[in-house]
Formats: C-alpha cells, structure tokens, sequence
C-alpha cells in the first residue's frame, strides 16, 4: 500500500452503481477481518456483508436507522452512500444472549466470566472502529473508495425486535453455524444475540463530487459533496 492511496482518500458521499468490486476482492476483505484482532480475543461485535442483490436491505437501513438529525440546519440528513454503495459492511453488537440455567452445562469459572457478563459499550466500539478502520485501509489498497458512517441516530430500543428479526431473515442461516466450544458443551449464536446497529463501511468507487449540495431523501436530505479534511496533522514526534 502506497502513501498516494491514503492522499486520494476521501469520504464518499455516492458510488458509481455500475462498477462493481469483484469478489475475490470482497473475499479477500472478509478474509482479513476474521484475523482481525479484538481486545481479549472477545467477540463483542459481527459484521454483515450486503452485495448488489441487497439493494432493499441496504435502502431499509439508511431510512431506519443511519441518518442523523441535525437540529442546526433543522433537517434531517440521511447517510444514502451506504445505500448507492454497491457492497456495503454493516456491522451490530453481540450481545451475550445466554441465561446460566438454560444451558445445560457448568461453565468454567473464566468462561462464566467472559459470557455472562455484558459488554462494556465503549468497548464494543473500540473494537468495532478499529475493525471499520481494517476495512477502509484493505479497500483503499486494492483501489477502492470508501463510505465510513458511525450516525446512527435512527436506532432506538423499541426497534430492537424489527431490526433482529430483518438481519436475521437475511443472516440467520450463517449466523446460526456460528458457535463456541467450551469445557462442557457448545452454544450457537442465536437471533437473541443481535443488538443494536453499530458503524457500517460501503465501498466501492466514489463519484468525485465536489459541490455542497443538499439533495432531498426520505424524510430528510442527503449530502453529496466532500467532506471537510480534518483541521491538522494528528501526529508529533
């Protein structure tokens, strides 16, 4: 990877839909991810991949959960890049899901600790920004453009059942051969074990926009200029 590919960098605001990253790309990126290290090896998130057949699933969470409301410029702005991005990473929180006197088995007194306990918020996404960060370096060294949204203000606790209900229509089957071996026995991960949306990562190749323009979505709008670079260089030595 060469230093040009992080100073063409930018932040995309809308793919081109007809060009398409090939798979063995996409398998590459995906392939990365799974050695992709966690703080204390712990699985506290799962990332889900959209392709182009997606399209429905991709427009149901812009409009339901990635938009955030910008009382300033009282509107609301939706993050439709992740839509028009032809693959897009989407990613939830693991949320432990497992009740001691269902299982069936005795946990280890390390494994108790670790399953039973609920996830540290801040630790979740620790983890899930440094796994979208994975994600954007892969696919801008293979020569793509990336959309890296973590608004998410659309999601909230009353929508829990319809978003666990629609990833797992769509993730289930692979979902539920995901599982854990342990001293006494094996639990499967489970519908019960989605939580709420967390950062989401379209790549694809961007179109080079350059104006400020405020287009009307939804309920709302969407931008589709550049984003600002950051104030400075956040590095001394």
């Amino acid at each position: 990877m060469s230093l040009g590919d992080w100073k063409r960098r930018y932040t995309v605001r809308k793919f081109d839909r007809n060009i398409i990253p090939e798979s063995q790309h996409i398998d590459y990126i995906k392939e990365v991810l799974k050695y992709t290290p966690t703080q204390l090896g712990y699985v506290d998130h799962m990332w889900c991949v959209l392709g182009p057949e997606d399209q429905k699933l991709k427009d149901y969470l812009v409009e339901n959960y990635y938009y955030c409301n910008d009382e300033k410029r009282n509107h609301r702005e939706y993050f439709s890049a992740l839509a028009d991005a032809p693959y897009l990473f989407t990613s939830f929180a693991v949320e432990p899901g497992t009740v001691k006197k269902y299982l069936g088995f005795v946990l280890s007194p390390q494994e108790e600790e670790i399953l039973l306990r609920p996830p540290k918020d801040n630790e979740i996404r620790r983890n899930n920004a440094f796994h979208a960060g994975i994600l954007v370096t892969e696919a801008l060294k293979i020569g793509y453009d990336t959309a890296q949204i973590a608004c998410h203000e659309g999601w909230d606790l009353s929508k829990k059942p319809e978003y666990r209900e629609t990833m797992w229509k769509r993730f289930g089957e692979n979902l539920s051969k995901k599982s854990i071996e342990l001293t006494n026995g094996t639990i499967s991960f489970s519908k019960d074990n989605i939580g709420k949306c967390l950062m989401s990562v379209g790549i694809g190749k961007g179109l080079p926009l350059t104006d400020h323009t405020w287009e009307n979505y939804g309920e709302g709008v969407t931008f589709t200029g550049h984003k600002a670079k950051k104030w400075f260089a956040n590095i001394v030595d």
